[in-house]
């Protein structure tokens, strides 16, 4: 099972709290998931890439993202990639071109001939599958960025799951949620362009693909959770 805690805290906005707070929480929410006191030992280390991981806990892992107000960090038996994104315009032709192959280019060109305000959304979409892919290799952005397909032609008719390929063996596939920034209550719904709005979040997961696919569960935490 994957474990998705999502936390929103105005706090997160300030650069000078921020790396406070995604510590604070981040420890609190693995201190929880592992059955840990306060007082007990959590030893975090990094691999050669720079991912986290718990040298205590071998078959424990998880990764975080944040953006705006909002961090998510995901717990899983198995190595997982997240990232968070809120959708707004940016000049996003420049990164198409540096960042992505050519089948990923033509889909959001195709995107913008027929429905040019839906080009960045999907853009940002793609963005994240990216990102996720990258953090669950456990690298960042670089020139390797490119050699990464996030896209398929054996893709579902659904979207739900976009299969990358393989990686060490593996093979990796994408689950994408949106995060309503208008809705009454915090919730999570299937990625789909057309109900995307500037101002929401899209969050991206990467794993191995499983079957059945992995139970996703989702969690959102009190705001203000931590303290001062």
């Amino acid at each position: 099972m994957i474990r998705l805690f999502f936390y929103k805290d105005p706090r997160l906005l300030a650069r000078e709290q921020k790396k406070d707070i995604r510590q604070k929480f981040t420890e609190s929410v693995l201190r929880h998931q592992l059955g840990l006191s306060p007082e007990a030992l959590l030893r975090v280390a990094r691999h050669d890439r720079g991912k986290p991981y718990l040298p205590d806990y071998p078959s424990f892992h998880f990764n975080q993202s944040d953006s705006g107000e909002w961090m998510v960090i995901g717990t899983s038996e198995t190595e997982i990639g997240i990232d968070l994104e809120k959708i707004k315009e940016r000049p996003y032709k420049d990164l198409l071109q540096r960042w992505f192959l050519p089948g990923e280019k033509l889909t959001i060109e195709e995107i913008q001939k027929e429905q040019p305000g839906r080009a960045s959304i999907e853009f940002i979409r793609l963005w994240t599958c990216k990102e996720s892919l990258l953090k669950y290799i456990g690298c960042g952005l670089g020139p390797d960025m490119s050699l990464h397909p996030v896209l398929s032609e054996i893709e579902d008719m659904n979207g739900k799951r976009i299969p990358y390929g393989e990686y060490l063996g593996k093979k990796l596939c994408f689950f994408s949620r949106i995060l309503p920034l208008c809705s009454p209550y915090p919730r999570l719904l299937e990625y789909q362009a057309a109900e995307a709005e500037p101002g929401d979040f899209i969050l991206s997961l990467c794993c191995e693909c499983t079957t059945p696919p992995p139970i996703i569960q989702e969690q959102f935490l009190p705001e203000i959770l931590l303290n001062e």
